[in-house]
């Protein structure tokens, strides 16, 4: 997912890159070399980006170029964040919440780390749901055919039969587990 930004500053060139500098190395981004005169920061990896629950070890990237005048400068934000294609919301909320403390941090000079905790909980929330219906729909299925199979192989219930008995158990199976998974999620 890709983002940009733009910030406009009344500080030198030198104090803005010093100031984006302190904020990304403090929210545990790592300095790749110039290009060009550009700043770019990197966090996390891609591995992580499809594994791992934690945002702040998906794989983001951040291109500064900046623009100077006398007593201002204009900063140009190129921001990516790689994730879950499911979790690509919290990747938004962890990029924009983070441009603007970073934008707090180059205007007014305070520098608040984005709180990713708060984050963590969601996605790890978010992602213990899905593993459990997925679980759920999985645990019905499997018991649908067994039943399926035992009745094919114990009365004289055709195979269309059995596979039919099979998929209106599966149905009621996981339409029970959904109903106490979300009575739960209520309580």
């Amino acid at each position: 997912m890709k983002m940009t930004r733009i910030i406009t500053a009344p500080v030198s060139e030198a104090a803005a890159r010093e100031r984006i500098t302190t904020f990304l190395t403090q929210s545990g981004y790592k300095q790749s070399p110039p290009d060009g005169g550009q700043l770019k920061f990197r966090r996390g990896s891609m591995l992580a980006a499809y594994a791992n629950v934690n945002p702040a070890a998906w794989l983001s990237s951040l291109n500064f170029t900046i623009s100077a005048e006398p007593n201002w400068v204009k900063i140009y934000i190129d921001a990516e964040i790689t994730t879950d294609p499911t979790e690509q919301r919290f990747g938004a909320e962890l990029l924009t919440g983070e441009l603007s403390l970073l934008e707090s941090a180059v205007t007014i000079n305070e520098f608040k780390i984005y709180d990713i905790n708060g984050l963590k909980k969601n996605v790890t929330a978010y992602v213990y749901r899905v593993a459990r219906i997925s679980g759920s729909i999985l645990i019905s299925v499997i018991a649908g055919v067994a039943l399926g199979q035992a009745l094919s192989k114990k009365t004289d219930v055709t195979i269309f039969g059995s596979a039919l008995i099979g998929g209106v158990t599966s149905l009621a199976m996981a339409a029970l587990f959904l109903i106490f998974w979300s009575r739960k999620k209520q309580a």
